[in-house]
């Protein structure tokens, strides 16, 4: 189907429960001071961080788990790390170690959802995106599930989540980042996630061969953000297959 995928989020970075909004993981609590190689190591790190070089702050945080392997707390930083640099199996893996003894983080959920997602593991993705909705009223977490819930053609779920969205009074004001090509340039837009779930909306309806029904929910999305490529695309493509 040449609609399928045109509405999939890019996994930058964190929503607003988490601690950071974008790819930069954030920066570990303020922690005694340290000596010796550890103090070292730390400071590293800290500059690596200014630099926003996450290949090499990545490495400090490794040599002070190496150094002293009592330093859990710089695990959750370490599995950040690897979440910014895109290192879906590491930071699937650690977030899943880490887990294990604070099962109700919700950041390390979302970064464990993310890299499940980014592997194409979708059914255990959506585990934890289900899990994000119960500790939260954010739109967004229902977006990302019904996505994936599209992709694995569960449709009816999908639309539920569809609809709690657009009864969600916030969801025109959170936002998701989507990835659009224009002239065969791939550009990124920060579109209000009700918008996205009617397109949603509307790619299912165009599969369904429903036509009026998806012209209606494209209208909508594009009367909230006129701007959005995705719909302007299917806007066009319905134009073309629903030709008498």
């Amino acid at each position: 189907m040449i609609f399928r995928f045109l509405f999939l989020a890019i996994a930058l970075g964190f929503s607003p429960l988490a601690q950071s909004q974008t790819s930069k993981p954030a920066k570990p609590p303020v922690k005694p001071a340290s000596t010796g190689p550890v103090a070292t190591q730390e400071k590293v790190y800290r500059s690596a961080m200014e630099l926003n070089d996450l290949e090499q702050a990545t490495s400090a945080v490794f040599q002070i788990l190496a150094i002293n392997p009592a330093l859990t707390n710089w695990k959750d930083t370490l599995c950040l790390l690897y979440h910014g640099r895109g290192l879906y199996y590491q930071s699937h893996k650690l977030a899943s170690e880490i887990l294990q003894k604070k099962p109700d983080d919700v950041t390390l959920h979302e970064v464990r959802a993310q890299a499940l997602e980014g592997l194409g593991r979708y059914p255990e993705s959506l585990s934890d995106y289900e899990f994000l909705i119960a500790k939260s009223n954010l739109s967004i977490f229902r977006y990302k599930t019904a996505a994936l819930q599209y992709m694995l053609q569960r449709f009816g779920e999908c639309e539920k989540n569809i609809d709690a969205i657009i009864a969600n009074p916030n969801s025109d004001k959170e936002v998701v980042g989507l990835q659009v090509e224009v002239n065969g340039t791939a550009q990124m837009q920060e579109v209000p996630v009700k918008a996205a779930a009617l397109n949603i909306r509307a790619t299912i309806a165009i599969d369904m061969k429903r036509y009026t029904e998806a012209e209606i929910a494209l209208n909508e999305a594009l009367k909230i953000y006129p701007d959005f490529g995705m719909a302007l695309q299917n806007m066009e493509r319905l134009k073309s297959v629903a030709q008498p």
